[in-house]
């Protein structure tokens, strides 16, 4: 007789298409992480102090909330991560006891009025620490400045480069230095030259506003997130296109300048706009599923910036067409449900009468 080999099977026979929530949010604390870093760096003393304030009330709020949970499940990670964020997002200006008290009630209202089903870093159907933002704007408009911007920078054909000449923008003791080996090893061989004064912006733009500062940083672990799949490139990359084609085509016209000369580098390096397209627009729970509907969420993003952010330098605009955009995504979603939910009784009607006719055909037989 012959013995029968025994198998072994494993206690987790699953594989994963996609990274869990869970694991993607660890992964943007560490990207937020590196940010704080900078911070230190750079003695940011008082932006530090604003980001530990937003991080106590968000703490807070999770700790209350979970305490009316049956199962008093603490979420310490989406509180991290929510802080982190929605500190990045606010001016150094700010008074951290003000942080602390708007951030507080916004999150707390937002957490029993605009709370999906179930208690998860992926339940919320739109962005909370855009929630907290908006309301610290509207509760002191006057510490988020924007740049001052002319009508006679804006005809120019290079905006950001004549902000970083007036002085608006900070250089970098050795700019010259980099932005010359670069125009001699890499740009010149494709006929082009940089002005001093971009590395600089690009490398910290001396925003008070910390998550407007280091794109140079954003953008790097914005392609680690996507290669890694934390991060669905097609809503940060539509969102991205459509906005910056937008400025470069209409972002003087409105002003009687010319067609086509808007300044893109102004638009992507000022508004934190690198840091809206990766980190706010693709929250997890407040996009739509399919490919289709992402396009579509994303490609209003880009043009409802367009009309709030304009060519750049705004302090809150990316903010608030992220909340507008949340508002369209739960549309989208219904739309997608709808269509789920017809798509699947179709397959079901088919799966049926296939069953009942080849029972017919055995009767028959």
């Amino acid at each position: 007789m012959k013995k029968q080999s025994k198998k072994s099977y494993p206690l987790n026979p699953y594989l994963y298409l996609t990274p869990s929530v869970d694991t993607k949010c660890l992964w943007l604390i560490a990207v937020m992480a590196v940010q704080v870093i900078m911070l230190f760096l750079t003695g940011s003393v008082n932006s530090l102090l604003v980001l530990f304030a937003s991080l106590v009330a968000s703490f807070a709020t999770e700790g209350i909330y979970s305490i009316s949970l049956p199962t008093k499940k603490f979420l310490w990670q989406s509180s991290l991560l929510r802080g982190l964020v929605t500190g990045l997002l606010l001016p150094s200006t700010y008074q951290p006891f003000g942080v602390f008290m708007i951030c507080f009630l916004s999150l707390v209202i937002s957490k029993y009025m605009l709370k999906g089903k179930g208690n998860s870093f992926a339940s919320s159907w739109v962005n909370p620490a855009a929630i907290c933002v908006a309301a610290c704007y509207l509760g002191g408009a006057t510490a988020f400045p924007p740049i001052a911007l002319t009508p006679d920078l804006l005809h120019e054909q290079n905006a950001a480069l004549a902000l970083i000449q007036t002085g608006e923008f900070p250089r970098l003791a050795i700019d010259s230095a980099i932005t010359s080996r670069l125009n001699k090893f890499l740009f010149s061989r494709f006929g082009l030259s940089v002005p001093d004064g971009y590395v600089s912006l690009f490398w910290d733009s001396g925003s008070i506003i910390p998550a407007f500062r280091f794109n140079f940083i954003i953008l790097i672990c914005s392609i680690l997130l996507i290669s890694a799949n934390i991060v669905d490139g097609i809503i940060p990359a539509t969102f991205l296109a459509v906005y910056l084609i937008l400025v470069r085509l209409f972002g003087q016209t409105f002003c009687g300048g010319l067609f086509a000369r808007g300044d893109i580098f102004l638009a992507m390096l000022t508004s934190g706009t690198l840091f809206c397209a990766f980190f706010l627009l693709d929250w997890p729970g407040t996009t739509p599923t399919t490919k289709v509907g992402k396009i579509f969420y994303a490609i209003f993003a880009g043009v409802l910036a367009f009309f709030i952010v304009g060519v750049g330098t705004s302090s809150a605009g990316a903010v608030f067409t992220v909340l507008v955009t949340n508002v369209l995504s739960t549309i989208i979603q219904s739309v997608e449900k709808e269509q789920e939910m017809i798509f699947t009784r179709n397959l079901i009607s088919k799966s049926l009468a296939s069953y009942q006719e080849g029972g017919e055909n055995d009767f028959g037989r």
